[in-house]
């Protein structure tokens, strides 16, 4: 790499089982290439790494100032001109480096953002399909960023996608770009900043890419348990509604209205039960529609609380 230079930058808050392997992948990746990688520790916890990879990796400490926060300092402190964002169960590869090296050389291609494709490693889907939350992530598609970003169709084989919205988990730009935008809406601290960076984004007409040249593995090993996965999808939505009452992001009291409000609030008073019911329901494949339902309900329970909450 003549002219570019990339850096990897990776906020973490109390994942360090996960982290660690995660940071291990990403240093086999930049092996002789013009590549450095950021650690951002935005946890309580104090994080040592091995005298292995303690000089391969800048590291970083953000206490609970938030993910936002916390990539933004990253990117105030890297080297390169291109940033990668990745999250820390996120693993890259040495083909999705040379890839980003090659296609950010064009000055052309410094104007938009890129998320780089993904899905489940093998050996998590298969752990996976012997669960009952792992079962309904399939169901929902979550386990492949096409899945997640809710399209229509066949996914892409190759190429660029041109969407809406980014997803900071695998997000790539010019350096330039991100401090044209003004970087990471700070007042986000685990949810809702890629919904605010994708509007300003698309408020300034910069173009938002799904790319399918290459293929990331995301390693989401703490959704393996119901109270694992619902303990992240009760924090994404406290800190977005704090945020949409704040006035950073539009509100959504059209969502809970009438008897669907009647319905959740229901559902709240008895949730324990419905956890209960969940935990006792057969881990069976033909009862995966009912399985998929209850954890869809339950998600959709932790957005009406956080809605609730911060009205």
């Amino acid at each position: 790499m003549k002219d570019v230079q990339i850096s990897i930058i990776m906020a973490t808050r109390n994942r360090e089982a996960i982290l660690w392997q995660t940071v291990e992948k990403a240093i086999a990746a930049i092996e002789g290439k013009n590549a450095e990688i950021i650690i951002v520790n935005d946890g309580d916890q104090k994080l040592v790494p091995g005298e292995a990879i303690a000089n391969k990796i800048q590291f970083l400490n953000n206490p609970f100032r938030g993910v936002s926060f916390a990539r933004n300092f990253g990117a105030a402190n890297a080297k390169g001109n291109i940033l990668f964002f990745i999250d820390d169960d996120m693993w890259i590869n040495s083909e999705a480096i040379d890839w980003i090296a090659h296609f950010m050389q064009e000055e052309k291609n410094n104007k938009a953002v890129y998320n780089l494709n993904w899905q489940y490693p093998d050996e998590l889907n298969t752990a996976l399909n012997k669960t009952k939350i792992g079962r309904f992530l399939f169901i929902a598609a979550y386990h492949r960023m096409w899945g997640r970003m809710k399209q229509n169709g066949t996914e892409p084989q190759q190429g660029f996608y041109e969407c809406n919205s980014i997803a900071s988990c695998s997000l790539l730009m010019h350096k330039n770009l991100f401090n044209t935008i003004g970087g990471y809406r700070q007042e986000f601290i685990f949810q809702g900043e890629d919904i605010e960076l994708s509007n300003r984004l698309r408020s300034l007409n910069i173009p938002i890419y799904a790319v399918f040249d290459v293929l990331l593995y995301h390693n989401h090993q703490d959704r393996m348990e119901i109270h694992g996965f619902l303990k992240r999808v009760e924090q994404g939505y406290q800190s977005e509604f704090k945020a949409r009452a704040a006035g950073f992001l539009p509100k959504i009291d059209e969502e809970f209205t009438g008897s669907k409000k009647t319905a959740f609030e229901i559902i709240r008073i008895t949730e324990p039960l419905w956890i209960f019911t969940y935990k006792v329901l057969p881990n069976l494949s033909l009862l995966n529609k009912l399985n998929a339902r209850m954890v869809g309900l339950l998600s959709g329970l932790q957005k009406f609380k956080q809605w609730k909450n911060n009205r």
